[in-house]
C-alpha cells in the first residue's frame, strides 16, 4: 500500500494533540471548541435530520397490535 505523506503528517499532529491532553476526549473537544470560538470564523450548524421510522412487517400490513 502506498504511503501518503499528508495523511501521515495529519495523523502525527492528531496523535501529538491527543497525547497533550492525556487522550481525554472531553479535554480535546473543549480545547478545540475554544479555539474555534477564538478564531472569529463564521461556523454553520444544521438541524439534525430526523431518523426514519422503521415499521415491522405487521405495521406495514395495517395489522398493528
Amino acid at each position: 500500500m502506498r504511503r501518503d505523506s499528508v495523511v501521515e503528517e495529519i495523523r502525527a499532529i492528531r496523535e501529538e494533540h491527543a497525547r497533550k491532553y492525556n487522550y481525554d476526549i472531553r479535554a480535546i473537544f473543549s480545547t478545540l471548541k475554544e479555539e474555534e470560538e477564538k478564531s472569529g470564523r463564521k461556523t454553520v450548524s444544521f438541524q439534525p435530520k430526523p431518523y426514519p421510522s422503521f415499521k415491522t412487517g405487521e405495521e406495514k400490513l395495517g395489522t398493528e397490535l
